[in-house]
């Protein structure tokens, strides 16, 4: 069974933690949970196993590699079974940070960092990339995943899924771009502001042009938010010119060039249809003649 692990990785996260979790800061919140309610709570997560979880406390789950058995200041709260993956929940002491200390477990036991499958590739996006780390190694992957806090206590999720299994982190670069729109300048990922929906509308490219646009449900300034953006460019080297703007309309100036040299010229157009405002990015390449100036 080959099973993207982005979504197991996320599985194991939500299935994991409210069977295992320890009393989080939030006073009022049980130490743990019954099994009946964690496995109702996960639910619409056993469609990816056809079958339910079951959970494990004090201990490790069957199957899991003694390899990645974390030592001392590390205690194991218990862990998770979920078809073709293991889960299990490592508590560090506040002063280490856990995933630092499991990565060294981790490399010990021969795997190596995998790419982020969840990292934008560029383009506008509505947050930062998942905080999860994948490992890839002969015995199958594993990931990694910050959990829960308190003053006391720090804690992981690790995730262990052995092969036939697979994860894009994990595949060739080559592969795993197959059917991705590839920009053709350096695009960064252009990530909402704080507390902003942001729902990206789509990319198109005609030629030596491009667009791509996103939805966003904010009450910003048109300048705020052209102003955002454009500082997210300019810090991945673009050219950011002057920005033009009223109460329900912009236009932010911006240029950059592409691996060849090649100028790209464009802006960033923002205009307000209701409550919602839709910010496009439109480039165009300089004409051969004119690039070569």
């Amino acid at each position: 069974m080959k099973s993207p692990l982005g979504n197991i990785a996320l599985a194991a996260a939500l299935v994991a933690a409210p069977a295992v979790r320890p009393l989080a800061a939030q006073q009022g919140e049980p130490a743990m949970i019954p099994t009946p309610l964690a496995i109702a709570l996960t639910a619409p997560y056993t469609r990816l196993f056809e079958e339910n979880p079951h959970f494990v406390v004090g201990r490790a789950p069957e199957g899991w590699p003694a390899a990645l058995e974390a030592s001392a200041p590390a205690t194991i709260v218990g862990g998770v079974t979920f078809g073709p993956m293991r889960t299990a929940v490592f508590q560090y002491p506040a002063a280490v940070d856990p995933a630092s200390a499991f990565r060294q477990v981790v490399t010990r036991a021969g795997y190596t960092r995998g790419r982020n499958p969840m990292m934008p590739q560029g383009g506008f996006t509505s947050r930062e990339p998942l905080d999860f780390a994948t490992y890839c190694g002969k015995e199958g992957v594993v990931t990694i995943a910050d959990a829960d806090s308190n003053a006391m206590k720090r804690s992981i999720v690790v995730t262990f899924v052995a092969p036939p299994a697979s994860s894009p982190a994990c595949e060739p670069a080559a592969s795993a771009q197959r059917g991705r729109f590839e920009f053709p300048v350096k695009l960064p990922a252009l990530i909402a502001p704080p507390g902003v929906s942001a729902q990206p509308r789509g990319t198109s490219r005609s030629g030596d042009e491009f667009t791509t646009s996103v939805h966003l449900d904010t009450t910003l300034s048109p300048a705020a938010t052209l102003d955002h953006y454009a500082r997210q460019l300019a810090r991945a080297g673009w050219t950011v010119g002057k920005t033009l703007a009223d109460r329900t309309s912009g236009l932010q100036a911006i240029t950059t060039r592409d691996s060849t040299g090649t100028v790209w010229s464009g802006a960033l157009l923002l205009f307000t249809s209701g409550a919602q405002r839709t910010l496009q990015l439109t480039m165009s390449a300089a004409p051969a003649a004119a690039a070569k100036n």
